[in-house]
């Protein structure tokens, strides 16, 4: 390896481990804004004098009873979207959509983040880089649910996806 060809490698070696820091630090950043949220939430329980609020941070819906009449909620996981070529993502909105509708999850920054907390692989990095792109702005990543399912949508459908359906 001539020096030209070594100070390249170790450019991109350098490119590499930057990008890694890049991304803890997204990952530190999202875990923090979870963990005030998860904080709040545990206020917002402690506020309810039937005590039937519970969030558990590990992929579960929360159990929040807004309507006063006492109605069980169920717990429900958040369904996993890794965005691969043979997952639908519009199924997994659908999904996503029903659970907030059946919890009566009704905030958008709410509905945003129990959403992310199903994203892995190739979704979830989409979703850091969407973070860590608006990390200097003082604006949300997303302006509400519906921004962040259509980015979502023209992320990971595929271009050609009406004509596939009509098959």
């Amino acid at each position: 390896m001539d020096p030209q060809q070594f100070q390249q490698f170790m450019n991109g070696f350098a490119s590499l481990l930057k990008r890694q820091q890049d991304l803890t630090d997204a990952i530190q950043s999202h875990q923090n804004q979870l963990e005030i949220q998860n904080q709040q939430l545990q206020q917002l329980q402690q506020q309810q004098p039937d005590g039937n609020a519970t969030g558990s941070g590990s992929g579960q819906a929360p159990i929040i009873n807004n309507n006063g009449n006492n109605n069980p909620k169920i717990p429900v996981k958040i369904p996993i979207y890794k965005g691969e070529p043979n997952e639908n993502v519009l199924v997994w909105l659908l999904r996503i959509e029903s659970i907030f509708a059946a919890q009566n999850v009704t905030n958008n920054e709410a509905k945003i983040n129990y959403a992310s907390t199903g994203l892995e692989d190739a979704a979830f990095h989409w979703y850091l880089n969407k973070l860590k792109a608006n990390v200097n702005n003082i604006n949300p990543t997303f302006a509400n649910f519906d921004t962040f399912a259509q980015e979502l949508r023209n992320a990971f459908q595929p271009p050609n996806y009406q004509q596939h359906l009509r098959r």
